[in-house]
């Protein structure tokens, strides 16, 4: 069945993915389904989850993955280690938006142990109107801007159109990212080769290179994808929808709201999740749903 031990050798595909994880023996070894998280283990990330965990999955553990370096090679690391089982052990991984490419669909990568959340942060989820004006009852007075869903989505809302021309900044920068992809000028089968022809072989695909980068960031082109992404968050500020609180980067919108209203983020933060637990259908339902999903897998 699934609950066999994998050999793992040293120079092997499957040590090395371990390594990326950077899990040690003593992690392994659990007897738990382990969830890699962004974050080390003081991020707000792995609170914030943890907090919204609290007792529900009593058989989940939150491991932090670090940064997005590990979340970007999780497909090797699917292949070789998390669609497997060590010991009695699963892995399971859960991603901001942001950290897939825009060039990639999400639900392309998406499997039963690879989830990405529909919002480009975590702090996206924070920006439930409703929730934020019932954190600032107790602590405004009547008629403080903050005790208002309706003053408070207008807030944010103008803070989301300074941040527009950010949002489609780094969407671009992370689209064309990906067309380029990684410089490649290794020579092939230049074992035997004399330096004077390894030297025109190197010139040759410094050549090649130049040209494929340069048809994968035509300026025209890098112009029309940014103005779409700002025209996007434009027409949805415009048109009142909830689609800008998915694809502006949350943790900015968040903190300057935080600013705007005086309170530090990090207690912003706590408040929210304790008002969210009491709230008839919580502001985090799409990240229950995914621990959901990986407790019952």
């Amino acid at each position: 069945g699934v609950n066999q031990a994998i050999p793992v050798r040293e120079d092997d595909e499957t040590n090395e993915a371990l390594k990326r994880l950077g899990q040690s023996i003593g992690i392994v070894a659990l007897g738990k389904k382990l969830v890699l998280v962004e974050g080390a283990v003081s991020s707000l990330d792995k609170q914030t989850y943890g907090a919204i965990l609290r007792d529900r999955f009593p058989n989940l553990v939150l491991v932090p993955s670090g940064g997005r370096g590990v979340i970007a090679s999780f497909e090797v690391l699917h292949k070789h280690v998390l669609d497997k089982t060590l010991w009695g052990v699963e892995f399971f991984m859960l991603c901001d938006r942001d950290a897939v490419p825009p060039s990639r669909d999400s639900t392309q990568i998406v499997s039963s142990r690879l989830k990405v959340l529909n919002r480009y942060h975590l702090e996206n989820y924070f920006l439930d109107e409703e929730a934020l004006a019932k954190v600032f009852e107790s602590m405004e007075p009547e008629g403080s801007w903050l005790r208002s869903p309706v003053e408070i989505r207008k807030v944010l809302k103008e803070i989301a159109r300074v941040q527009i021309a950010y949002a489609a900044a780094l969407t671009t920068a992370s689209y064309f990212r990906e067309q380029v992809g990684n410089l490649s000028i290794m020579v092939k089968d230049c074992h035997a080769m004399r330096i004077d022809e390894l030297a025109t072989q190197l010139r040759t695909r410094v050549a090649e290179e130049q040209n494929r980068i340069a048809n994968s960031i035509v300026p025209d082109s890098v112009e029309t994808y940014a103005r779409t992404i700002a025209k996007k968050l434009q027409d949805s500020l415009d048109q009142d929808s909830d689609e800008w609180k998915a694809l502006i980067p949350g943790k900015q919108l968040l903190n300057m709201f935080a600013g705007r209203a005086k309170l530090d983020s990090a207690r912003l933060k706590t408040a929210y999740i304790r008002e969210a637990e009491k709230r008839p259908v919580s502001p985090f339902q799409e990240v229950i749903e995914v621990f959901s999903s990986f407790a019952a897998s």
